[in-house]
């Protein structure tokens, strides 16, 4: 079960940053993390926290619920 929703989660994630334009570099920044963590939430190796989860949603302008893939944008 996990690894389904870090693979749902890892694709939003790659489909919401290409669609802001917004650098994994940038993304980190703003999110005030390593580049690194943002490298494992895209290759599908770690999920961040629920403040982070809600953060990264709010910075690409998507809905928890795109980047948990229950529906599109």
């Amino acid at each position: 079960m996990i690894e389904e929703v870090n693979e749902i989660f890892s694709q939003r994630l790659k489909e919401a940053v290409s669609m802001s334009g917004i650098s994994y570099s940038d993304l980190a920044v703003k999110l005030g993390i390593n580049k690194a963590t943002v490298s494992m939430y895209i290759h599908g190796k770690a999920l961040p926290s629920l403040p982070t989860f809600y953060k990264i949603a709010e910075i690409l302008d998507v809905s928890s619920d795109f980047l948990l893939g229950k529906n599109e944008i």
